[in-house]
């Protein structure tokens, strides 16, 4: 299972909300890259890093600061917030990004998710972003009719092949993921799933790992110091000699 520390960005600071709103937000170093350096320094293998001014407020203010991070660390990266474009998509690959997350887009505009499928397959995860079973989209803001299964079922009907899914209620609270709906995905849909959203704990960590999830994203549980890179690089170390 992959760990994915995450960097969040509003005003090319490292910041993290509560509950994903924009207004509670904690600043946790001006310096994202040097944070990036310093995650990968410590063990990180791979990295989370989410544009919230694009996704918020189609801002390209941090575009910049994700290149900087991508020329500074050699690692496999993840990039979300305000990818409504192929010509995004396609400029974030182009500079090195493995995987772009998509999320509102794929809702709204349909044939650009199914353009996404046909040319970045394997290079898309799609942020399925709920309220107990109900599906959120606009900065999680706006209520959807769909449910939870059914959209991700028809997601991977699609060719999708990555799922982040995000417990609202559980982002920043640092209180344990939604193990119940991660463990009903996980059963139903043969693809690669990534927890995201309250994951605090190494014992968070190897209950996922005992799901046999792909991925687990650790945001403000790291640095609010509830688990450091040095328990998630025994952990990493652990499940490899497994």
């Amino acid at each position: 299972m992959f760990v994915y520390p995450a960097i969040d960005l509003i005003d090319q600071k490292c910041v993290r909300l509560s509950k994903g709103v924009y207004t509670e937000k904690s600043v946790y170093d001006d310096d994202p890259v040097n944070m990036a350096k310093k995650l990968v320094s410590e063990g990180a293998k791979r990295l989370h890093i989410i544009d919230l001014d694009a996704a918020i407020k189609s801002s390209d203010c941090n575009y910049k600061i994700i290149e900087e991070i991508r020329k500074a660390v050699d690692v496999p990266m993840q990039v979300g917030g305000g990818i409504r474009s192929i010509q995004r998509a396609r400029e974030l690959i182009e500079i090195g990004i493995e995987r772009i997350i998509v999320s509102t887009a794929v809702v709204t505009n349909p044939d650009f998710f199914d353009e996404l499928m046909s040319k970045y397959s394997d290079n898309t995860a799609v942020s399925v972003d709920t309220r107990e079973e109900t599906v959120l989209i606009r900065g999680w803001v706006k209520e959807t009719d769909l449910n939870i299964y059914d959209f991700s079922e028809e997601l991977y009907n699609k060719g999708l092949k990555t799922i982040i899914y995000t417990d609202t209620e559980r982002d920043g609270m640092l209180r344990g993921p939604n193990f119940e709906i991660l463990d009903k995905l996980n059963k139903k849909l043969d693809l690669n799933l990534i927890a995201a959203g309250g994951v605090t704990t190494v014992e968070d960590l190897n209950k996922l790992a005992e799901m046999n999830l792909y991925g687990a994203i650790i945001g403000k549980a790291l640095y609010e110091n509830q688990i450091s890179m040095k328990d998630i690089k025994a952990f990493q170390e652990r499940i490899k000699d497994e």
